[in-house]
């Protein structure tokens, strides 16, 4: 099925302004239903998966999170290292948040892919990137309560073939 009308912004009523933006959408699809949607906004990020090809692990930072603790009472998560970018360019906000979050100076960066984080709900695009830190130590960051972990990546999966 074709439609000739292309998807039209009706209405934009936000419900809350603050460190998020909370909006409801009124949107006239091609086919003319009019919906409404949600919509969290809060900028656009960066994450990098930090990782040490001789041990061959991948530095990851654990740290406490209200959302989670709401939902199931974990304390802590377990994720990669990730920032808003507040106004700076997605390298120069990965460095950063390499260094606030995991002590970590990075000298190169290999970009993987900007990719929307949840398009069902939030404007949130994430710029991704993989980068080798060789022999990083275990550190405390003071400063947002971080604590780095390094754990095992490129373990060998067992083939499920008929040898």
């Amino acid at each position: 099925m074709v439609f000739d009308m292309e998807a039209e912004t009706i209405s934009v009523e936000t419900k809350h302004s603050g460190w998020a933006r909370f909006s409801v959408v009124s949107v006239r699809l091609p086919n003319g239903q009019v919906v409404q949607r949600e919509i969290e906004d809060h900028g656009a990020a960066v994450a990098l998966l930090a990782f040490d090809p001789h041990r061959k692990t991948a530095i990851l930072v654990q740290q406490f999170r209200a959302r989670p603790f709401f939902l199931l009472g974990q304390e802590h998560t377990l994720e990669a290292i990730a920032g808003i970018m507040e106004d700076a360019d997605s390298i120069t906000a990965a460095r950063r948040e390499a260094l606030e979050e995991a002590g970590l100076h990075l000298r190169s960066l290999e970009f993987v892919a900007t990719v929307w984080t949840m398009p069902g709900i939030s404007t949130e695009r994430m710029t991704l990137y993989l980068a080798a830190c060789p022999s990083v130590s275990r550190h405390l960051s003071t400063q947002h309560c971080v604590d780095m972990l390094n754990k095992p990546i490129f373990a060998p999966v067992q083939s499920t073939k008929n040898a």
